[in-house]
């Protein structure tokens, strides 16, 4: 492993999260506002990567934390499992104290990492699971290992769909006079989306949902619902033309106008709730979804106060209400992301507007 290992609180959050749950030996449930309850989940072990790119397995044994290769056949070295409760509480107190830093380097942890094998502070990037880990069904004893995301209060508020041009939303204009375009585009005010999407209405101007710019994560989004894609670009109209970001505000605002004609009132609160689980736990909006969960064992968060809870399948109900009750829209670059500016097509005006949403 190279000296002087730097990261992100969010990265070392990873690896702190992992420290805290070999230390403890079981992770306790939580509930829509993410406190912990009662139920926990005995964990057997996990799987990282090694200091040479291979697997590396961490079997819980009593109070010991046995560092095995991939296969499970030797032994590298056996830890005591206080060694990474007291790993954990350094490094929470660490990563308090380098919250201003974009990057900071932790080196009596890099120690540690060194002595049980490990090279990295997070998952790889193309994997969904930020960590996998081993845990038992206290009523049935059945071992499952699986995928988990991590998501950390310690440092500023993540996002959980990050901005992209693949989260662009198209919104035709109808009956804008072309020569107010370049004037509506040279607005540039702090609230410019707001204050453009305001003069296009001024000039007698409507905007109607068109298409999204990208076909895989249309697609993705017709298998929540058929009518959600238009659904969710209705949600974000309103949420550019000024009104609350909040996403239990905008499902409260659908709810009541109805537009689609739902006969059941809680359509489109449980179609929301569907779509940020997706994205918690798998959907990616540049790649085909098949509706599975990557991250199958379910989502762990690393709380302000230094506690790991999880939302597992047993818990899935308080997995959604904590998501839709925790997020936000939030506004990206325009520039990067090639949205809020007027441009014609075959005569016809067109705006894109973005979707990023971010925990409150």
């Amino acid at each position: 492993m190279k000296d002087n290992l730097s990261g992100n609180i969010g990265e070392w959050s990873e690896f702190y999260a992992f420290c805290f749950l070999a230390g403890q030996g079981i992770v306790y449930c939580a509930n829509e506002e993410a406190q912990k309850t009662g139920e926990f989940l005995p964990i057997k072990g996990f799987r990282r990567i090694g200091s040479g790119g291979e697997a590396i397995a961490y079997l819980c044994a009593h109070d010991v934390i046995q560092v095995m290769d991939a296969d499970n056949q030797v032994c590298l070295a056996e830890i005591p499992q206080r060694e990474f409760a007291n790993q954990a509480a350094y490094l929470y107190r660490a990563i308090c104290a380098n919250k201003q830093q974009r990057t900071f380097v932790v080196p009596l942890t890099e120690e540690f990492m060194s002595k049980i094998y490990a090279s990295s502070l997070k998952a790889p990037s193309d994997s969904k699971s930020d960590l996998i880990m081993s845990v038992s069904d206290i009523h049935t004893g059945i071992v499952t290992t699986v995928g988990w995301s991590i998501k950390s209060e310690l440092g500023a508020s993540p996002t959980l769909l990050n901005a992209s041009k693949s989260t662009n939303f198209t919104y035709e204009i109808i009956g804008l006079d072309a020569r107010y375009i370049d004037e509506i585009n040279s607005i540039n005010s702090q609230t410019k989306i707001i204050d453009r999407i305001r003069a296009i209405r001024d000039h007698g101007a409507m905007l109607e949902f068109h298409s999204l710019a990208n076909k895989n994560f249309a697609s993705n989004l017709t298998i929540i619902d058929s009518a959600f894609p238009r659904v969710l670009a209705d949600a974000l109209l309103h949420y550019y033309e000024g009104n609350s970001g909040l996403l239990s505000d905008a499902v409260s605002v659908l709810t009541d106008k109805n537009h689609y004609q739902m006969l059941n009132e809680k359509w489109y609160e449980i179609k929301f709730k569907d779509f940020l689980v997706a994205v918690a736990l798998g959907m990616k909006p540049a790649t085909l979804w098949e509706g599975k969960d990557e991250a199958n064992g379910g989502y762990l968060v690393v709380r302000k106060d230094g506690d790991v809870v999880a939302y597992h399948i047993y818990n899935r109900d308080d997995f959604k209400n904590y998501l839709l009750s925790s997020t936000k829209f939030d506004r990206a670059s325009t520039s990067k992301h090639n949205f809020a500016s007027i441009y014609t097509r075959e005569e016809r005006a067109f705006i894109n507007l973005n979707l990023q949403i971010r925990f409150i």
